[in-house]
């Protein structure tokens, strides 16, 4: 343990820091999706805190994240419990990044060097929208535990590697699930290349496979590792109608299966899932944008081949180097599903039904990650290895490129409807709803009014960042949004909303308050104003 220590804990405590600066400085608390995990957390220890909002009373789908950061965020401030998961989330990956990188690069603080310069990669955008060091959210761990299970099996620590993915998977079924399919791609892929080199054994060779018992072991130690996971995973494949029943938005007759997955696809999550519209955190993206996309990956994929040439040849590097080449095959098979010439509404119904039905399921994942991350990998170990201009300069050149990062402009920023004005104007009303409200009221918020719950600790009808995971769930927020953009078009004709109208839909909506920025003009008397934001009194 001592010598473990000496030899890797001095890096592990720097990148563990260089992550958590990173996401403080980037990432501010709360981060995009903090309010959206801790308030869920928070409910899933606390029911009857914020009873009644649709979203925090859908499918609880992360559940292990939701049990371990419960307690926190269920009895200290939110900030507080959002600092402590950080903590936690950068320390676990820092320890998964160290263990792995160690074993693939030379030099000791070669995983550092390579997380200063991925650090600097992520800053500068993403693929598929995907990112892991910023807030804590379940991913975070999954990542986590994937790069701790591909370190031990580097070393044939079967049992411990499976004990690791099966983490992976409990913390986030998808990345965890990806890893798993990336690493049998890739030790598939080294079986072949073994069989078809000379018989002549390296002088690192070690079984690329367990003996059957000690696979059988570690299938089974896997799976009930994964078992939490898996169990809240798999009650997300039903297509169960749990939607209220009468109620004016809810569309009976819509098929939930395949409109909760072209919904996903092309609606919510479009920038995630569909490798035709990545990109679309910036500006509108057109065909040169989309092309430098993923010509930008393909660079630096192609990059990461070139140098990996001149690192030395561990049977970790070679193992490393298939997992990478696996979540790419992934990501190609991703491609190929999605690629089309045309919108999705000119195709046939079946090719939209299957197509969305395989991309929800997010096969650029991991390929965002781990991509950069090799390349990033390969310029450290080739640095380490051949002590280019010098350690000392090595350390300059890229503690510097930390610090620009660490200075630049967010690529990656939330995108946000409200100037940093309208910002604070709407935490000031979130806090006198807070203080000034009944603890069980249910409100109707602004799109635009992010992390409600968080600030206010109030429920909601609908908040357009907290989209449930369940078929009906996804259907039901869709239709609730609909719903209310008709009802404010039609009852705009007269270029004004009455109080009868207010009243009339806020009863449809069970709701007690009904908060508004741009919608009006209102011919009612608000119970209080800051800035644009007004509050309206609703109850009977």
């Amino acid at each position: 343990m001592r010598a473990w220590w000496h030899e890797r804990g001095g890096p592990l405590l720097l990148v563990a820091g260089s992550f958590f600066l990173f996401a403080a400085v980037r990432a501010p608390v709360p981060g995009p999706n903090e309010p959206h995990y801790l308030t869920k957390a928070r409910h899933f220890w606390n029911p009857d805190w914020c009873a009644g909002d649709f979203f925090l009373e859908s499918a609880d789908t992360h559940r292990v994240f939701y049990a371990v950061l419960g307690p926190p965020a269920a009895n200290v401030p939110f900030p507080v419990a959002a600092w402590l998961g950080r903590l936690l989330a950068h320390l676990l990956l820092a320890w998964g990044w160290t263990e792995l990188l160690a074993r693939v690069l030379p030099g000791r603080w070669s995983p550092l060097w390579a997380a200063w310069l991925y650090l600097g990669l992520a800053a500068v955008g993403n693929l598929s929208g995907e990112w892991v060091v910023g807030g804590v959210e379940a991913k975070v761990f999954g990542y986590a535990f994937a790069f701790l299970g591909v370190a031990w099996l580097t070393d044939r620590s079967w049992l411990a590697a499976a004990a690791a993915l099966g983490l992976a998977v409990a913390w986030h079924p998808v990345v965890g699930g990806w890893a798993c399919v990336s690493i049998a791609i890739g030790g598939g892929g080294l079986t072949v290349v073994g069989l078809l080199r000379s018989p002549k054994p390296e002088a690192d060779a070690a079984p690329l496979w367990p003996s059957p018992g000690i696979g059988l072991a570690a299938i089974a130690l896997l799976v009930v590792c994964a078992a939490p996971g898996l169990s809240a995973a798999f009650e997300l494949f039903g297509t169960r109608d749990t939607r209220p029943a009468g109620k004016p938005w809810v569309n009976e007759e819509a098929n939930l299966s395949v409109s909760a997955d072209y919904i996903q696809v092309q609606h919510r999550l479009a920038h995630h899932l569909d490798p035709m519209k990545f990109g679309t955190g910036q500006p509108i993206p057109d065909d040169d944008h989309r092309v430098r996309l993923w010509s930008s990956y393909a660079a630096l994929f192609l990059g990461w081949l070139l140098l990996r040439r001149w690192l030395p040849r561990r049977r970790a590097e070679r193992e490393f180097a298939a997992f990478v080449v696996g979540t790419v095959v992934v990501a190609m098979i991703g491609l190929a599903i999605g690629f089309r010439t045309v919108p999705w509404l000119e195709l046939p119904y079946e090719s939209i039904a299957w197509r969305v039905g395989l991309l929800k399921y997010y096969w650029f994942r991991l390929a965002d990650i781990v991509v950069p991350t090799a390349f990033a990998a390969a310029v450290a170990g080739f640095v380490a290895n051949y002590r280019w201009a010098g350690t000392r300069v090595a350390w300059g050149g890229f503690g510097l490129a930390f610090l620009l990062t660490l200075g630049s402009p967010n690529a990656n920023g939330v995108n946000s409807d409200l100037t940093s004005r309208e910002q604070r104007e709407w935490r000031e009303m979130c806090a006198w709803i807070r203080e000034n409200t009944p603890p069980d009221a249910r409100f109707r918020t602004p799109h635009s009014g992010i992390a409600f719950k968080w600030y206010a600790q109030r429920p909601q009808f609908l908040a357009g960042k907290d989209c449930p995971q369940d078929a009906a769930g996804i259907v039901e927020w869709n239709e609730r949004s609909n719903w209310f953009g008709t009802w404010a078009a039609e009852q705009y004709a007269d270029e004004r909303y009455s109080e009868y109208e207010i009243r009339e839909v806020s009863r449809a909506m069970e709701i007690d308050y009904f908060v508004c920025w741009h919608l009006g003009p209102v011919e009612m008397e608000p119970l209080h104003q800051v800035g644009d934001f007004r509050i309206y009194d609703v109850r009977e």
